[in-house]
């Protein structure tokens, strides 16, 4: 059965991802699905994963494998996922969700959604700060988690194996820059700064991804 959204979410630590799909579990709509893209050989406890089932009111898929790089885990997501449009959320990012389901069914006529986000500093007590989309360069800042893809759009496009720039690639694929998008000023994602060696101001981004 297609969903309207599939979230791909490529990670490493479990721990932190766990804590966000527990404390977020009953803001996910049913129709969506969530694939969880674990990059080991050690799979997670059968416990934690009922657990989730049981708390999240969506479809929540798990796979685990060698997979080498975030673009690799993110192929093997969109492998399986059944969405009519496409997400890849970072694993310590929070998504804002209310609103979600009207934004995608609203934007029929389009092949992205192209959003405003908050960063956000867990050092720091001042209000996140919002970055409009309309500032950002598309190949300056890719930021594939602020998109949303059509999943017609995607077809057969794949991430390559680089663990630098691999979200650029996908984007020149894709030809993103000449899509049909719907640039929303309202922020739908939180991009946590205290976990990645990352640097923003207003005009420009240098992203570390490793």
């Amino acid at each position: 059965m297609e969903k309207l959204l599939s979230c791909i979410v490529p990670f490493l630590d479990s721990r932190v991802l766990i804590d966000n799909l527990f404390a977020n579990a009953e803001k996910f709509p049913t129709s969506i699905e969530i694939i969880l893209v674990h990059d080991s050989i050690i799979p997670l406890d059968e416990r934690v994963l009922g657990d989730l089932r049981e708390r999240i009111p969506c479809d929540l898929i798990y796979l685990s494998g060698d997979f080498g790089s975030a673009g690799t885990a993110r192929n093997a997501g969109l492998e399986i996922a059944t969405g009519k449009w496409i997400s890849f959320w970072d694993s310590d990012d929070e998504v804002l969700m209310a609103g979600i389901e009207e934004l995608i069914q609203s934007s029929e006529d389009y092949e992205v959604i192209l959003g405003a986000f908050k960063v956000k500093r867990s050092d720091s007590d001042t209000e996140p700060r919002i970055y409009l989309p309309s500032r950002m360069n598309l190949v300056a800042f890719p930021g594939i988690w602020r998109f949303i893809f059509k999943h017609a759009l995607i077809g057969d496009n794949r991430f390559n194996e680089l663990k630098l720039g691999e979200d650029i690639c996908f984007l020149m694929d894709i030809d993103a820059v000449n899509s049909k998008r719907k640039v929303v000023k309202e922020p739908f994602y939180i991009y946590k700064l205290d976990r990645k060696s990352t640097r923003l101001n207003s005009s420009h981004a240098n992203i570390s991804y490793a």
